[in-house]
């Protein structure tokens, strides 16, 4: 019915049409009819029609009359008008033409499904396939290929555009008028509430559409909304549309789905793939999977858009930007699981591309989750990132913001990232987040990895950056907190150019905090490394910043780097350079014109490594403050150093030595000028220092000396006056001689009776003082040292090592204290509950937890017991023998020594519980057996090893009272006294020297009260809650190693304890029973513990 009418109104207006335009129509006419099967006004209308404007775009209805104002023509399967909607699928195809001249018609438009002034709550336009087979050398000259289009006037409460295909191929470029491509396409004033786009398919295959000779290139995507200002969407949900390119020329935009939005916009699994094609020309391209721009009260959310580009090849030098999510101008936008792969992308020199997974700007809040940008076999430059996060401010409002990105991850392999050669430099972030608006950044887990690749030019490669826009009318206010982001290098090279390594960059913020932050090179030649650097922060905390060098050359290498932050806490900054490194300079805190900076735990290692320049654990410059300073570290193992210092100032700055600053030196090291700086110097010897010294100091001439005034001594290359010296031997016979340091021709190094010199061996240290100030040069061995020492002042102890030991055997001490906890408590309530009468009933259980005692090591113990036994009850008075055994695994630390144990216990035991009367009870237990003790220690230099076994036994006596409070409620309070025992053993110790472990007899008391409250809630279910105070009293482990007594440890202290049960039985007759029950620990003890008990009663 339609297609008659449409006749009908083409014949009306036919005499209004301007000469021009009847003329143009009329000469081809004959050709349409005969390639197109058209002949409106004289035969019956075939399949196919074709029509002017007039009737389907720019016609406009006044007074029942049409008018025409151009000259656009139109080629379509199905034609839609008012409130029509395509009801049936519709599959067409355009053939090639026959003739070359066929359809050469400006501005043609192709579409399977034309829909033309639609109106309506609800329209669907699905299931229509056009496709498009082009020869060579022949032109449509179409202005737009469409599978389904939207256009004119329409007004549509909800669009459904779902499941429709375009395919192409062929020489599509001949058409220089094309400026749209799209499977489903929105056109002029076009109104839509609501828009759901889903399961569209841009197929092409075989085409040039390579549009070189056009000023701008046309869009081409599976969903386009074509005009973004006179199109309006209020809400968009788009999923599963993509494009699919192969085998293709290209000089075209393309996207999966690009529309702008009012309100909201929702899409999912949306793709573009392109394979063995190739981009000509110099035209700027875009290849997005989602483009959408929001407005200033709207969101825009994105989840699993994907770009695939693989063989592909570039070859203008153009601009070009690629990316699976690009979203704008919303008050709120989020990516996640954004993924681009570039396989095989080949680009000119020339062409600088910004690449990357998503692109978020947002004018309030803006999230990117998991977006990966993953580049391999490939050519590139420009700027890459895992993602983009960038707000700004909406007409001056200074509200918070919010920016998040978590997991973000730019991975290269086997790549070449060239050298920019458009721009000073090219890039290269896990992501990049900027504020022009105060901003509260959170980056975590965001991540750079580049293996097997080569680096051209100047680049800078950061795992996170946060940035906020300052100007003198708004000073930082943006915080940012960076969480466990990184950077990696495998085997990666630089050439003809800088690369920069940033894992963390922060800059012009009120507050910073970075946490977790590594940075690893391996086998790969960079510039330089920076683990975390802020600059221009009011207040900054880095905390576990880790920095690895392996088999790599840079030239500098800095843990954490400050420039202009006021207030400064830096902890745990670890930088580790090995594997025959060579490196110019390495930094672990920089500071410069920062106000207060704190620096603690430190630490460089620099092992089978050589560093040119200046090793120092801290630099201060520019009139930075040094606030506390302690237990920073810097060991040297067989390295090669130009100058070594701990922590100081320049001359512009405080020239500060650090509390506790530590040079440990194992190995054969070469320090070519200097050492300062450090008050611990710690020497471990071993048997090839017994003809090699652990340290070569001094310069290869005068002149090199001229930066050691910083000693305060210009005639000592090393100044160790107030210093403790440590010298840690292993696998030396005693009296053998060894060798410490071999100093230049020429140089000296200066002691003073403050210094003092201790010789530990694995468990014992000695301890001498210098006899009078004294300067030493030449070879400083052993017995130089004999020269110096004040043998009054001779000391010698047993050293931390050792207390590892008592600590393991205090672990299996905990082990008995526990299991008499248990049979006390559970062991005595699962007798008496199953105890009956003249007769003997079986009850067990196992209970297992987790406790920290505070001790001086820090015992953490891990322990699981189990009982099994017998009970019966005789008059007033329940029985019960039974077999315990346990398993733990206990912890302990001290400063640079840990050990570990393995425990377990087996033994017998009685226990019984009499009742005086209904309410007041008795009770007792006695058991013992046999515990062991497999340890194991861990020390900077060495380690040890013991297996123990020893007799243990253990009582208890207490007694308690029950008040029934209700028929169903009852509280119970008790008290007892438990007497914990461990027998003497003197333990043979596999270590590198011959020692002894000997400890006495150990006792623990503990006496604990506490209360309990159960209630039988109903016939099946029962629940208890109690709370007590247990107080250990002597407890003392006393060991000696090698007749030298151990620093006393013990679990001497006050405990609170929480528990709480429940109990399920079918039926008071049922012999089966299920129970649960929870200990909490605080104070001396501190843990958890836990019980799952399944009860049967025979």
């Amino acid at each position: 019915m339609h297609l008659t009418l449409l006749c009908s109104l083409f014949q009306r207006t036919r005499k209004k049409t301007t000469k021009k335009a009847s003329a143009r129509f009329q000469a081809h006419k004959i050709q349409l009819t005969r390639f197109f099967g058209i002949f409106c006004p004289f035969v019956a209308m075939p399949r196919h029609t074709l029509l002017a404007s007039a009737v389907l775009l720019a016609m406009t209805f006044q007074a029942h009359a049409w008018s025409l104002n151009s000259d656009i023509w139109y080629y379509a399967d199905q034609v839609l008008t008012g409130s029509q909607a395509a009801s049936e699928p519709v599959d067409s195809t355009l053939f090639p033409l026959a003739n070359p001249e066929a359809g050469h018609m400006p501005n043609l438009w192709v579409s399977a499904t034309l829909g033309h002034d639609l109106a309506g709550n609800e329209v669907r336009l699905d299931n229509s396939t056009l496709t498009v087979n082009r020869p060579l050398g022949s032109e449509l000259t179409a202005g737009r290929l469409s599978a389904v289009q939207v256009t004119g006037a329409s007004d549509i409460g909800t669009l459904y555009l779902r499941n429709n295909t375009l395919k192409l191929s062929g020489a599509l470029a001949e058409d220089t008028d094309t400026y749209e491509i799209a499977t489903a396409l929105i056109t002029d004033q076009t109104n839509i509430d609501s828009l759901t786009a889903s399961g569209n398919l841009l197929e092409i295959d075989h085409a040039n559409l390579a549009y070189t000779r056009q000023g701008s290139l046309p869009d081409i995507g599976s969903f386009l909304r074509e005009n973004l200002s006179s199109v309006t969407i209020g809400q968009l949900a788009a999923d599963h549309n993509a494009v699919r390119i192969t085998n293709s020329e290209l000089s075209v935009n393309v996207f999966a789905v690009r529309a702008s939005v009012t309100e909201s916009a929702q899409t999912l699994d949306n793709s573009v793939v392109i394979q063995d094609s190739t981009f000509v020309g110099d035209h700027q391209f875009d290849v997005i999977a989602v483009n959408g721009l929001g407005s200033d009260t709207g969101s825009l959310a994105s989840q699993q858009s994907s770009v695939v580009i693989s063989n592909v090849k570039h070859d203008g030098q153009s601009f070009y930007s690629i990316a699976a999510d690009q979203l704008q101008s919303a008050i709120s936008v989020s990516s996640s699981d954004a993924s681009v792969i570039l396989d095989n992308f080949q680009t000119d020199a020339k062409a600088t591309g910004q690449i990357c997974a998503s692109y978020l700007h947002g004018r309030h809040n803006a999230e990117a989750l998991n977006g990966t940008l993953d580049i391999r076999h490939s050519t590139v430059t420009g700027t890459l990132r895992g993602s983009l996060v960038a707000l700004s401010s909406l007409n001056s409002d200074l509200t918070f913001g919010s920016v998040v990105a978590h997991n973000n991850t730019l991975a290269i392999n086997d790549s070449m990232l060239g050298e920019n050669l458009s721009d000073d430099s090219a890039s290269a972030y896990g992501v990049e987040a900027t504020s022009g608006t105060p901003t509260s950044f959170d980056l975590s887990s965001n991540s750079v990895s580049i293996s097997d690749s080569t680096i051209q030019g100047s680049w800078q490669i950061v795992g996170a950056s946060a940035s906020g826009d300052i100007d003198f009318f708004n000073p930082q206010q943006s915080t940012a907190v960076f969480t466990n982001n990184s950077v990696i290098l495998s085997n990666t090279q630089t050439q003809e150019g800088d690369a920069d390594i940033f894992g963390i960059f922060a800059k012009n913020l009120l507050s910073a905090q970075a946490v977790g932050t590594t940075v690893q090179i391996a086998d790969s030649e960079v510039s330089s490394v920076y683990g975390v650097s802020l600059d221009s922060v009011e207040s900054a905390q880095a905390i576990g910043t880790s920095v690895q060098i392996a088999g790599s050359e840079l030239n500098s290498v800095y843990g954490v780097r400050l420039s202009s932050v006021d207030s400064t806490s830096i902890q745990d900054t670890r930088v580790a350079v090995t594997d025959h490194s060579v490196v110019n300079t390495i930094i672990g805190v920089s500071a410069r014109s920062s106000d207060h900076v704190d620096i603690v735990n430190t630490s460089i290692v620099i092992a089978d490594s050589t560093v040119k320049g200046t090793v120092s654990l801290a630099r201060l410059g520019g009139k930075t403050f040094l606030g506390t300073s302690s237990g920073n570290t810097l060991t040297l193992s067989n390295a090669t150093v130009g100058s070594v210092m701990g922590v100081y100032g320049d001359y512009s700055s405080q020239d500060s030595f650090g509390e506790n600053s530590r040079l440990i030196l194992s190995g054969n090291n070469t320090v070519e000028n200097y050492l300062t700086h450090f008050d611990n110097v710690d020497f471990y010897v071993t048997k090839e220092n017994a003809s090699a010294p652990i340290l070569t100091l001094g310069a290869t001439s005068q002149d090199d000396l001229s930066v050691s005034t910083l000693n305060g001594n210009d005639s000592a290359v090393w100044d160790l006056s107030d210093t403790s010296i440590n010298i840690h031997v292993s696998g030396l016979n005693p009296g053998d001689s060894f060798e410490l340091i071999d100093l230049a021709e020429g140089q000296s190094i200066s002691v003073s009776t403050d210094t003092v010199f201790n010789k530990s061996d694995t468990f014992t240290t000695e301890s001498w003082k210098v006899a009078e100030d004294s300067t030493l040069s030449g070879t400083i061995s052993s017995d130089t040292l004999k020269d110096i020492l004040d043998a009054s002042s001779y000391r010698k102890t047993a050293n931390s090592n050792a207390s590892t030991l008592s600590d393991s055997i205090l672990g299996s001490m905990a082990m008995i204290n526990q299991a008499t906890e248990f049979v006390a408590d559970e062991g005595l309530l699962m007798a008496e509950s199953s105890a009956r009468s003249d007769a003997t009933t079986l009850f067990g259980a196992m209970y297992g937890g987790k406790s920290s005692y505070d001790n001086a090591g820090d015992l953490d113990l891990d322990s699981m017991h189990l009982i099994v036994g017998a009970s019966t009850r005789v008059s007033d008075t329940v029985l019960a023998a039974f077999f315990e055994a346990g398993w733990g695994d206990s912890d302990n630390r001290y400063a640079t020594s840990s050990g570990n144990a393995d425990h377990d216990y087996y033994g017998v035991g009685l226990a019984l519980r009499h009742f005086v009367s209904d309410t007041f009870f008795l009770d007792t237990s006695l058991h013992g057996g046999m515990s062991s003790t497999d340890y194991s220690g861990r020390f900077a230099s060495s380690g040890a090893k013991f297996d123990d076994n020893s007799l243990f036994a253990a009582a208890h006596i207490g007694a308690g009272m029950r008040f029934a409070l209700t028929d169903t409620l009852m509280t119970e309070v008790y008290g007892r006294y438990a007497l914990n025992w461990l027998s003497s053993e003197s333990i043979r110790i596999d270590a590198a020297d011959r020692s002894t472990l000997e400890y006495d007899d150990v006792f623990v008391h503990t006496l604990r009260f506490g209360t309990r409250l159960r209630h039988q809630l109903t016939d099946q279910f029962a629940w208890s809650a109690g709370l007590a105070y247990e107080r250990t009293l002597q407890s003392d482990l006393k060991a000696d190693v090698n007749n030298l007594a151990i620093d006393g440890v013990s679990l001497e202290g006050n405990t609170g304890v929480g528990e709480l049960s429940a109990t399920y039985r079918k039926s008071a007759d049922s012999p089966w029973a299920a129970s649960i029950a929870l200990k909490g620990y605080v104070g001396q003890r501190q843990g958890a513990a836990g019980q799952v008990r399944l009860d049967y009663r025979f």
